[in-house]
């Protein structure tokens, strides 16, 4: 036996060195599953993928019909219905931009909520500010505290009791 052989046959295509290990797994690619539909909205995008079920729950497609072959009264009322569906479609096309060119697809009360919003965000402003306020008051209070000696402290409380005996003296007049 050479060297780097093993004592057990290893089939053609199965190595069993370490260093010859495929990072891929299998033989086959692995599938990656499509969106059916992949919708752009202004916050992102939207990817929606089908399901088994959504697939299975189709109706086969009718027909197509071809007027050619119809009797003149099922030929009338395909091209009837026809043009009514796409007068339709055209009519809805043209109200939708019509509507978005002169600026009525906003609700009817838009301006209520807008002006809500805006007294909100007024009332907000003026609790920071007034909060903005108290905090540098109370800043500049703390920071002009007076501070006191022992010798202002002993002269107020002479002071005090000399009013002390001066109200009691009055009393006495009376």
């Amino acid at each position: 036996m050479e060297a780097g052989e093993s004592c057990h046959p290893v089939p053609p295509g199965n190595s069993t060195d370490f260093m010859n290990i495929s990072l891929e797994s299998g033989d086959q690619p692995v599938k990656k599953k499509q969106p059916k539909r992949i919708l752009h909205f202004s916050d992102g995008i939207l990817e929606e993928y089908s399901t088994d079920e959504e697939e299975e729950d189709k109706p086969p497609p009718p027909p197509p019909v071809d007027p050619k072959k119809l009797p003149w009264l099922p030929w009338f009322w395909y091209y009837i219905v026809t043009a009514a569906s796409r007068s339709l479609s055209a009519a809805d096309f043209c109200g939708e931009k019509l509507a978005w060119f002169f600026g009525i697809t906003s609700p009817k009360y838009q301006y209520a909520i807008d002006e809500y919003y805006r007294l909100k965000e007024e009332e907000e402003r003026e609790k920071a500010r007034e909060e903005r306020r108290k905090q540098q008051l109370e800043e500049m209070r703390l920071s002009s505290i007076d501070v006191q000696t022992d010798k202002d402290v002993l002269r107020d409380v002479d002071l005090h009791t000399e009013d002390k005996v001066q109200d009691k003296e009055e009393g006495k007049k009376y």
